[in-house]
């Protein structure tokens, strides 16, 4: 996979014109003019059971024991009960902006941070304001500062920022390729590398800024695993999963959901087995790149937590084609925590295209290991 340089202009187009704010209403998905740092109408998500929770893991294809097995999570991790997946919680806020700007709108750019755990039977709200707009040639650039609310809880779990963009024209914006780009640049992944910081193992420090995983599909992305996601997350478009639907949408086929490359490497059965040994935490099984930094460098195998993303959507994968990915470590440094101990953070910069080199996503994802 080719590596994205800043002026790669075919992935992110070119500034066309000086940046201009807008000023006026934007109408959101319900119709509803929205100004600027106005509420946007909030996503309310019922109660997460621990079978809506099973059902989610095997969409996802990730058997990480803390979100499933009540006794594991509290003896081994020490949580009052299982935790709902942080992978469910993006796509709740992915569901959300796609649902406020009527679908037209172009989920580009998605930053957040899990800042508390989410507890199975809690309900989940996604809400959002609107903090800005610049417009840049024909496109309005959308700056939405996104959280997810506990109300069990009540409190803010998860924080974020993003981008959506819209067309001054009214007509839907379909990919984020060959887009214009704001003079700030702000819809834009950092891929820089940093060196290591603190006491991490020499292994990992001489692994910065190299590629550490890649991976290709077996399969192509299919319909019943669409589906799965589609009810595992809850009321999605219907041109996320059923042709016909999708015959009269705006793709004319059927698109998975922006975030689905990161899920959606199949792997050849065994590729990745669960162990049998009951200490281990289930994530062994998982095909996500990346992610398991234990297996990557023979590091001991301790519960992986996620700390939240950085992502660009670039094109949105269609039924039928299929998914390669590739990791590069791009930081890592050890900190203390105030009541976890020694812990190590780091990052990866996971990039997704199809078999055929159309990009669809960029991620700078946050690791911890305990």
């Amino acid at each position: 996979m080719a590596p994205q340089g800043p002026m790669d202009s075919e992935l992110h187009g070119t500034a066309n014109g000086m940046d201009k704010p807008v000023t006026g209403m934007t109408t959101c998905g319900r119709g509803q003019p929205v100004a600027d740092d106005e509420q946007l109408p909030p996503l309310a998500k019922g109660r997460w059971t621990s079978s809506h929770l099973v059902r989610w893991c095997a969409a996802q294809q990730n058997w990480d024991k803390i979100h499933y097995d009540a006794d594991y999570a509290r003896s081994s991790e020490g949580l009052p009960r299982v935790v709902i997946n942080g992978a469910l919680k993006q796509h709740l806020i992915a569901q959300f902006l796609q649902e406020r700007f009527g679908g037209s709108g172009w989920v580009w750019r998605m930053d957040f941070r899990f800042v508390g755990p989410d507890l199975v039977n809690e309900h989940l709200e996604v809400r959002g304001r609107l903090r800005e707009r610049k417009q840049v040639g024909d496109h309005i650039f959308c700056k939405v500062g996104v959280e997810i609310w506990n109300p069990d809880q009540q409190r803010v779990t998860t924080e974020g920022e993003s981008v959506v963009v819209l067309s001054s024209t009214g007509q839907p914006v379909l990919s984020g390729l060959g887009l214009p780009r704001p003079a700030d640049d702000a819809v834009r992944v950092s891929v820089d590398a940093t060196p290591a910081d603190g006491d991490v193992p020499v292994e990992l420090a001489d692994a910065i800024g190299r590629t550490v995983e890649t991976a290709r599909s077996l399969l192509p992305v299919d319909l019943g695993r669409l589906r799965l996601f589609a009810d595992a997350i809850g009321e999605l478009a219907a041109w996320h999963y059923d042709p016909e639907s999708a015959q009269a949408g705006p793709y004319g086929q059927v698109v998975a959901t922006p975030l689905y490359p990161i899920h959606g490497i199949e792997l050849k059965p065994g590729s990745n087995p669960l162990s049998q040994e009951t200490s281990a935490f289930g994530r062994e099984g998982c095909s996500e790149v990346g992610r398991n930094i234990s297996n990557l460098f023979d590091l001991p195998q301790r519960h992986l937590l996620n700390g939240g993303s950085k992502v660009e959507v670039h094109s949105l994968v269609a039924a039928g084609e299929q998914i390669d990915a590739e990791s590069v470590l791009v930081s890592a440094r050890c900190r203390k925590g105030r009541r976890s101990g020694n812990m190590l953070v780091f990052e990866t910069l996971n990039r997704y295209e199809t078999s055929t080199g159309r990009p669809l996503l960029t991620e700078r994802q946050t690791g911890i290991l305990r």
